[in-house]
């Protein structure tokens, strides 16, 4: 009894280890986060993966500056050089800077540089009237691009994110902007750096001015951090902390082929470290739970039919009354649960396909013309939005018949149509007038030849006749004759 006992509790501890071991590696456990809103999203698609008080309003601080420097990418000239203004006078040694001053010249990518790496207030400053024409003008840019990216819950008043009661956003918000922002290489240069020197600050040119990044995910200073938080998959973004907002941190990471966005907000441990650990935290989760797929490998509903109207019968003269509609699926992707994917690669039905027309059908219609798209749902979700074609041609029900060319008639051939197919009585008649008039003409030419002759020997016998009028001519005809004369006597 002792003995089945001891064997029982064996196989249940033996199982209980196996699934500590192996739980980890099917469904990591989701992070714990102590600040005040986070959120996970999977940067090509934009969908939320975790969230805590992702649509609470709150401060940004510093995080405001990726709005800011995708702005000015997107509206700027890099290479341009702009004169540093008296916009910067208005921030103080606590606060963070390049270090630029008044009058100074400097291009516009070294400045963005200035504002992601080492958080520049004043290089977002000089960044905002160089693009706006004022702080207040380069703001109403802001809100105009939020509102574009669909950040509902946001309102901002300057480009570097110090602290305004107006001036707020959400951890979901934010995500959004970063998300659209990495997809420019430019940006994604910028934030990935660690350390990089300005190049054309002209008070510097002596001594050259270095900007470290404040993303300790990338970077790590042995002298000045007492603890290593850098994330191998990180591949930027941006910090910010004000004693309102506490610690912020927008960050992102990339691991097979596949890229999370990472927000936190409201850290309010100290030092503001905790935001290195959750975000981390947040990117195993993913990393360990989700992937993605393209949407072109699932079985999904590529073709379908659509009512026309007026069609003409088939070939064997059915009537047609729908039309058939392909699309042709690209790299579009779709991310998820493992297990959810898995199952979608085997039944792809909760994928619904929604055909939206142009406009209603009506033949005819050439095969390959666009009719409209396609947009596939999972749930509430759109995963993609694709052109739809006709996939063949669709003649209309009045529209003349194909030509025949397999079929030769021959001019003049005897046909039981009642129509005459011979030639017309009137071109007899123009033949024999043509022939009649040439005949003529002929011998008119003839005619024309022969008097021409005529004329020409009677010119010739009258020339001879004539040719001894002169003296000496007639002289020797005289003679001539004589002569002849005297030798017929003889």
């Amino acid at each position: 009894m002792k003995k089945y006992a001891l064997k029982k509790l064996f196989c249940i501890f033996l199982a209980a280890a196996v699934i500590v071991a192996v739980l980890p590696t099917a469904f990591a456990a989701a992070p714990e986060i102590e600040s005040e809103a986070a959120v996970l999203i999977e940067a090509e698609s934009g969908r939320v993966f975790f969230e805590k008080d992702s649509s609470k309003k709150w401060f940004p601080a510093s995080t405001t500056k990726v709005l800011s420097s995708i702005i000015a990418i997107e509206q700027g000239d890099l290479d341009e050089t702009i004169t540093v203004g008296k916009e910067v006078n208005r921030f103080n040694s606590s606060s963070s800077l390049m270090g630029i001053r008044e009058g100074e010249t400097v291009s516009l990518r070294d400045l963005l540089y200035g504002m992601m790496l080492a958080s520049g207030n004043d290089a977002a400053a000089t960044v905002g009237v160089a693009i706006g024409g004022s702080l207040e003008e380069f703001a109403e840019l802001m809100n105009a691009k939020a509102k574009e990216l669909g950040m509902e819950n946001s309102h901002f008043v300057n480009p570097h994110g110090l602290h305004d009661e107006e001036h707020y956003s959400t951890a979901l918000d934010m995500a959004k902007a970063a998300a659209y922002a990495m997809k420019n290489e430019t940006f994604r240069t910028i934030v990935a750096t660690e350390e990089y020197t300005a190049k054309t600050a002209s008070r510097h040119q002596d001594k050259p001015l270095v900007l470290t990044t404040t993303n300790k995910l990338l970077y790590f200073d042995s002298e000045k951090d007492d603890h290593d938080y850098r994330y191998r998959y990180a591949t930027g973004i941006k910090t910010g902390s004000t004693p309102a907002a506490s610690g912020c941190l927008i960050a992102s990471a990339e691991k097979d082929g596949v890229e999370f966005i990472a927000v936190v907000l409201g850290d309010t441990t100290r030092k503001y470290t905790e935001r290195w650990r959750e975000v981390r935290d947040m990117f195993e989760y993913g990393f360990d739970n989700f992937t993605s797929v393209q949407l072109s490998a699932l079985p999904i509903e590529k073709s379908m039919t659509a009512p026309i109207a007026n069609a003409a019968p088939d070939d064997d003269g059915n009537a047609i009354s729908t039309a058939p509609i392909q699309v042709t699926l690209g790299d579009q992707t779709i991310s998820g649960l493992k297990s959810q994917i898995e199952g979608l690669k085997d039944d792809a039905s909760p994928i619904k396909a929604e055909l939206h027309l142009d406009k209603e059908l009506v033949a005819p219609i050439s095969k390959g013309q666009a009719v409209g798209t396609v947009s596939y749902r999972l749930e509430d979700e759109v995963l993609a939005i694709v052109e739809a074609y006709a996939a063949e041609a669709i003649y209309a029900q009045n529209a003349p018949p194909a030509p025949t060319i397999d079929l030769v008639t021959v001019p003049g051939s005897i046909t039981n149509d009642t129509e005459a197919t011979g030639p017309s009585p009137i071109l007899y008649v123009v033949l024999v007038l043509l022939a009649l008039l040439l005949a003529v003409l002929v011998m008119r030419i003839l005619h024309v030849r022969r008097m021409r002759r005529a004329r020409q020997k009677r010119r010739l016998a009258v020339h001879r006749q004539t040719s001894g009028s002169s003296y000496n001519g007639r002289r020797r005809t005289v003679g001539n004759r004589y002569s002849m004369y005297s030798r017929s006597r003889r």
